[in-house]
Order: C-alpha cells, then structure tokens, then sequence
C-alpha cells in the first residue's frame, strides 16, 4: 500500500483541537501528491515522434511511387534502347516492329498528287535520294547482312550499328534523319 501525502494544513488540522474549517476538511480527502516537472513534456516528444514517422512514410509512399512508374510498361512500341537491350541479353536479333502507314499518310501523298503532280514527283526523288542504295548500310557502307529497318522513316540499317548508335545515344532517333 503506497502512502498517502496530504497538504500541510491537513496535518495541523488533525493534530489541533479545534473544529475543522470547511475547506480544510474538504482538503482532507483530497489527496496531494508531489509535482515532478519534465523539461521537455511527454505530449511533445509524442508528437515530434509522430510527425517524424509520418515524414519517413511519405518519402517511403513516394519512393514506392516512384519505382511502380518507372517499372510500369506502356501499351506503345518497344524503344530502340529496349530492343537493343534484348538483342544484347539473348545474343538474338530483335524483333523490330513493322511499319504500317496510316490512313492519313495515305490520303495526303494521294491529295498532294491531284493537287501538284509536280510536287508529288519531286517528293518521290527526295525520298529516293534518302534511302541511297538499298544494300549498304548509310552508317559503315558495307553490305547489310542482317538489315533492320526503323519504323518511322523507313531507313534500313545493319543490326550491329543501329544497336550501338541505339546504345550509344541519349534519345532515340534514326541514326540517318534523328526521327524519333
């Protein structure tokens, strides 16, 4: 059983003779025990510990938001970095997505054609003269022996330099016209 502290005036109270005065016999039963001050409260150091768990969750939330979008994979065609990366892992060709024109790349070289036919031709030699012959590789001129052919522009490499250009480049591009 711990003992009980009472307040001074308790203890004169009970050892004098005399009636007790009302709020001395009111303190009577109330029970006093000694006050321990705490320079830093304990409310305080809850809280600090509180708002510093809540900051690490934060950074912990955004790093893992972080990672689930840089892992995420999007429904578009693989990059040339990507397809480079397989072909070196599986020591495979890749396999490059074939080029579909689409609708309106069909209908404005055909509007261009009733409009100036001129134009059209021209067109037409311009695009011969950027494929140059079909059988040498633009980047080291030598024959292709596995020919790659980029999907945007229709440009034809050799594997071997369209994975080091893929490689070594900081964006994606046609090593030839730097289309994406």
């Amino acid at each position: 059983m711990q003992p009980r502290w009472y307040t001074a005036d308790v203890y004169a109270a009970v050892l004098s003779p005399a009636p007790l005065p009302r709020d001395m016999a009111e303190s009577w039963y109330r029970e006093v025990s000694p006050v321990v001050v705490d320079e830093d409260p304990v409310g305080t150091r809850q809280a600090n510990r509180a708002e510093l768990r809540m900051a690490r969750r934060r950074q912990h939330e955004d790093r893992a938001e972080r990672r689930r979008v840089q892992n995420a994979t999007t429904p578009s065609e693989p990059s040339l970095a990507s397809l480079a990366a397989d072909a070196r892992a599986t020591g495979k060709p890749a396999n490059l997505p074939t080029f579909k024109p689409s609708l309106g790349d069909i209908y404005s070289e055909r509007a261009a054609q009733l409009v100036n036919p001129e134009l059209s031709a021209e067109m037409k030699r311009a695009d011969n003269m950027d494929m140059g012959d079909p059988l040498l590789c633009p980047v080291c001129t030598e024959p292709l022996c596995r020919s790659v052919k980029i999907s945007g522009c229709g440009h034809v490499f050799c594997e071997a330099c369209l994975l080091k250009g893929a490689l070594q480049a900081k964006a994606q591009a046609c090593p030839l016209c730097r289309a994406p």
